[in-house]
């Protein structure tokens, strides 16, 4: 089990991190979403979304982002699936 504050330290570090990345507040995505450290965006072409995991993974020397491409017509997002 973690700390109480887990989440909430999570939700300050993902912030902080999220303004430092972003050169505008949604880098051109018509949806991006963040739930302390689940982020959904979506992207009109692959190569953007590249761009943007990128640049987060390049923020943090011991943190490593995914991203995971639609690929069912669906979305997954915090253990669900939508269509």
């Amino acid at each position: 089990m973690g700390s109480p504050l887990g989440p909430l330290l999570a939700d300050i570090f993902m912030a902080n991190l999220e303004n430092r990345v972003l050169s505008k507040p949604i880098e051109e995505s018509p949806i991006y979403k963040r739930h302390v450290d689940d982020i959904t965006c979506v992207y009109d072409a692959d190569k953007d979304a590249d761009i943007l995991l990128e640049k987060f993974n390049g923020a943090h020397l011991k943190i490593e982002f995914t991203l995971e491409k639609e690929s069912t017509n669906g979305l997954a997002f915090l253990d669900t699936f939508s269509f």
